[in-house]
């Protein structure tokens, strides 16, 4: 039997109990025939699949696309157009005002991909470059030298593809910069570009992109709603109660399959990229940095983790083995891994309740998101940097950046500007000036041994993704 575009089995398990979790996994989607799983279907780092048969997965199958064979790597220039048509309805679900202001096709006149609106005659850009991520890992810094590049004109953090914004208002940040070039020569249109630094872009799970989620959180704020108007443990009952087959988690989770089946299937951020793009592929910079050494950046700049967990060394041990022990315990449950990264908060009250849903644990995770990034576009696309290696060498890093990019090599003076160019220095509050006296910058050996034993596996997959053992980090 083939498999057709909605004949997925729902494989409906409303409750699955494990290490005092209640999971409400009736939002899995298993595929019907495994012989027909889509080649972007995320890997094994051996090259198998998670099948339905090993590890149900948490996502609608999309076999009308054939995610293997990217677009046109040449910026889309033998056959120009706008957004995806296939992928559109999830695009327009998304962003209702994407189909009103982005164009049927781009002006090749333009390095970016540039078009005007007949009714204004404007011209408008989308960027050409975007820097991903990730978050705690210099790509801040990375975007603020590259600014001193004289092709390039601006670098923006619009979050347009993750945050709930307008394409109205995305476009107005860069309206002023594609004036400018509209007025320019052909030689400098052809030259300059435009790029985007929002650096969280990278890894989208369910928590930082709740736009791509509106039918989700939408019907579960309804529901609680309506539970609100009872009380005691009718209320507790009607919210997530697990002997309750129609509670709110459930309600949502039951909605958010159906629209995924009237859009076309599951929208993740990388499609949602591609369906704005069109054949028009960017370029896409990341820059990853140790995901142990990351973990501990985090919680030494922002004060809520050890607000919470304790100010020292013991506090952010606790913090390690907390959010590790949620993650094993979604995992023990039938669910992937991939699915508990990108779904954790919505499988149970309880894991919703884990202290900002893991979410730094879980954007460590790097070879999770670079599979679904590689589904979407061709490898060629991505320049992936490793941190450490930007701070021994920053300059080498940036050459090859100019490359990636086709920028120009800049002159002396350009360069020293780079060189000096640094991000802000940390500036915390009066409570985490005072907490960094008791968190050293060196973890303790206990503290280093979980990290380093929880994400050596996804290294390894990284590093085989990637064709690249600097990513071992070992």
């Amino acid at each position: 039997m083939r498999l057709s575009r909605h004949s997925c089995l729902l494989a409906w398990i409303p409750h699955v109990v494990i290490v005092g979790i209640t999971l409400t996994t009736e939002f899995i989607l298993v595929a019907a025939d495994q012989s027909n799983i889509p080649s972007w279907h995320p890997q094994h780092h051996d090259g198998t699949a998670d099948t339905a048969d090993s590890t149900p997965q948490f996502m609608v199958f999309r076999p009308d696309i054939e995610y293997s064979k990217a677009p046109d790597p040449l910026h889309g220039r033998s056959d120009v157009r706008g957004p995806d048509p296939i992928l559109r309805p999830g695009l327009n679900a998304i962003i209702p005002d994407a189909s009103e202001y982005l164009p049927q096709e781009f002006d090749p006149a333009y390095k970016n991909p540039c078009w005007r609106l007949e009714e204004e005659g404007e011209l408008y850009c989308m960027p050409y470059f975007y820097i991903l991520g990730a978050m705690q890992c210099g790509a801040r810094e990375l975007y603020l030298k590259l600014q001193h590049h004289p092709d390039v004109k601006h670098i923006g953090e619009s979050y347009y593809f993750d945050a709930k914004k307008t394409t109205k208002k995305w476009l107005e940040e860069y309206k002023g910069h594609a004036s400018d070039l509209a007025i320019q020569t052909e030689a400098v249109q052809q030259r300059q570009i435009i790029g985007d630094g929002s650096q969280g872009t990278f890894t989208f799970t369910m928590a930082h992109a709740e736009a791509l989620h509106p039918t989700y959180h939408d019907t579960r704020r309804a529901c609680h709603r309506e539970c609100d108007r009872l009380s005691g443990d009718e209320r507790k009952s009607c919210q997530a109660g697990p002997d309750n087959s129609n509670n709110c988690y459930l309600q949502a989770q039951r909605a958010e399959v159906a629209h995924w089946k009237a859009t076309g299937g599951e929208m993740t951020v990388p499609l949602l990229v591609r369906s704005v793009m069109g054949t028009v592929v960017p370029k896409f910079i990341i820059i990853l940095k140790n995901p142990t050494e990351r973990y501990y950046e985090t919680f030494r700049n922002y004060e809520h983790y050890p607000k919470y967990y304790g100010a020292n060394m013991d506090g952010f041990v606790r913090f390690i083995k907390e959010q590790i022990e949620a993650f094993r315990g979604c995992e023990a449950a039938g669910i992937s891994s991939s699915a508990c990264v990108m779904y954790f908060e919505a499988m149970a009250p309880e894991l919703e309740a884990v202290f900002y849903h893991a979410d730094q644990l879980f954007k460590g995770m790097y070879s999770v998101f670079m599979e679904y990034w590689l589904g979407a576009f061709p490898k060629e696309s991505f320049l992936v940097l490793q941190h450490e290696e930007y701070k021994r060498d920053p300059l080498h890093c940036l050459n090859r950046v100019f490359t990636h990019l086709g920028l120009h090599e800049p002159s002396e003076e350009v360069v020293e500007k780079m060189r000096q160019q640094t991000e802000e220095v940390f500036r915390g509050s009066e409570f985490m000036m005072e907490a960094r006296k008791n968190l050293p910058e060196a973890m303790s050996t206990e503290a280093r041994r979980l990290l380093d034993d929880f994400y050596r596996p996804y290294n390894e997959k990284l590093a085989k993704l990637l064709d690249d053992d600097r990513f071992l980090w070992d």
